[in-house]
């Protein structure tokens, strides 16, 4: 149940909300930015976590692998447009 894939993608998240947490300036704005810049770490991993599910929403179901693919695209770069915005800032 528990693969690489999944530990790795949670992990990843688990990142980036602290690097939401340590940009915000304060709970509010922590909630506000946490609610509007998690749904593409939401969708990468619904992606990684349940490609069969997800593939089988398609009108032409393709492999397995692509879907997965498609969620780490997603979410490798949201952790770098949050890890860039974090350094610049």
């Amino acid at each position: 149940m528990w693969d690489w894939q999944r530990v790795l993608s949670l992990v990843l998240s688990g990142v980036m909300i602290a690097l939401l947490f340590a940009m915000s300036a304060s709970i509010s704005d922590f909630w506000g930015v946490l609610l509007y810049a998690m749904w593409p770490v939401v969708l990468s991993l619904a992606c990684i976590w349940f490609p069969d599910e997800i593939d089988a929403w398609s009108d032409r179901p393709g492999p397995r692998w692509m879907v997965k693919a498609v969620g780490w695209l997603v979410l490798l770069i949201t952790l770098a447009r949050f890890t860039l915005g974090w350094w610049i800032t």
